[in-house]
């Protein structure tokens, strides 16, 4: 509920016209990842379309929202023919965080928003073979009222946020950058 006592409301999806004022925080993409150890059965792993030999974590929010990038459209996406029935090879998570934590525990490939994984990419956690991502469809938002400006510590943090979201997209882009 959007009340008095909400300063601020950040929100993946549509634009929420009717609830102040609303900024496009970041736009996000799911990329594929896996664990290092996970590469160490001795598949090569050369093309894209290599990743269709390890199982394949997928992440489905229905019936509440609806799901990110599915692994059929990121094959698509790259112009990669997918055997119709992909269920024998592939495990479906209905939280993002679960499907990470299992491919960090080297349970396959997973589909995976940038923003969730740059501390694991960076800690060595998980490696990204193929900079290759496809967006979400809506971005991430920041909606307030004007009045949560009368408040000192709101201001600080919408500067904060602000800054935290360019430099998420900063770094998103740098992620799907080649090289």
């Amino acid at each position: 509920p959007d009340g008095p006592e909400i300063d601020f409301r950040i929100t993946y999806g549509e634009r929420i016209n009717h609830a102040g004022t609303t900024v496009e925080l970041f736009r996000d993409s799911v990329v594929p990842v896996c664990s290092p150890g996970l590469l160490n059965t001795g598949r090569p792993l050369v093309k894209l379309d290599d990743i269709l030999a390890y199982p394949l974590l997928s992440i489905d929010w229905f019936p509440k929202f609806s799901s990110p990038p599915s692994w059929r459209e990121w094959f698509a996406t790259n112009g990669i023919n997918c055997p119709e029935d992909m269920r024998s090879n592939r495990l479906v998570f209905s939280l993002s965080g679960l499907a990470i934590q299992a491919a960090i525990e080297g349970h396959g490939f997973v589909l995976a928003q940038t923003s969730m994984i740059v501390d694991d990419l960076n800690a060595g956690r998980l490696m990204l073979p193929f900079p290759v991502g496809v967006a979400l469809p809506s971005p991430y938002f920041l909606t307030w009222q004007a009045s949560s400006f009368d408040q000192p510590h709101c201001r600080g943090f919408h500067r904060w946020i602000l800054t935290r979201s360019r430099e998420q997209q900063a770094l998103n882009d740098r992620l799907l950058s080649p090289g």
